[in-house]
């Protein structure tokens, strides 16, 4: 609830304070749901976005999801205020439209900023192993480093301590020695 109160505050709707999406809600519920003005400042956005190859920033990524979240959430209140079934169902079937518009943005995006940080959440997954075991060894190196004559010799120790190749171990030693860290 809190990041929908949030995303009504970072829309500038009239209102402020706790409580901000019940206000929004009940705004929309007292009739002032309007699916087709949304629609068409929803389209005025994508033309914005769209316009004379423009590139989107992660703000105006941003702006625009809240749009087509904000379109949808007018539409879902029409369909409950709609005078017949057939009616409700098309404001449902516009609104779950947008929400796969949303997620085709959030999720495949073609905007370069949008996918290098789903790149860099995806990397960071995939190599906080790897980050635990170079802890391991440089907290293991720092507790032994007296043992050893060289930079070598501690890495051919690290890569039978861990599962990691001497290369590795020995360029992560290297660069703990020359920081200075070691007491």
């Amino acid at each position: 609830m809190h990041e929908l109160d949030q995303f009504a505050a970072d829309f500038n709707v009239g209102r402020n304070g706790p409580g901000l999406l019940d206000s929004l809600l009940q705004h929309l519920l007292d009739g002032a749901a309007d699916g087709d003005l949304m629609l068409d400042r929803l389209q005025a956005e994508v033309a914005r976005t769209l316009a004379n190859g423009y590139s989107m920033t992660k703000e105006d990524g941003y702006k625009l999801i809240m749009t087509i979240i904000l379109t949808a959430l007018h539409l879902a209140v029409q369909a409950l205020q709609a005078r017949s079934d057939a009616e409700a169902y098309d404001y449902l079937s516009d609104a779950r439209y947008l929400r796969g518009y949303a997620d085709g943005i959030i999720y495949s995006g073609n905007d370069a900023l949008v996918r290098a940080d789903f790149a860099r959440l995806g990397a960071k997954g995939r190599h906080a192993e790897t980050e635990g075991i170079k802890e391991r060894i440089l907290t293991w190196y720092a507790q032994n480093h007296g043992e050893f004559k060289s930079v070598d010799a501690a890495a051919r120790a690290a890569s039978k301590q861990e599962p990691i190749v001497f290369t590795t171990a020995r360029k992560w030693i290297a660069e703990y020695k020359k920081s200075n860290k070691l007491q």
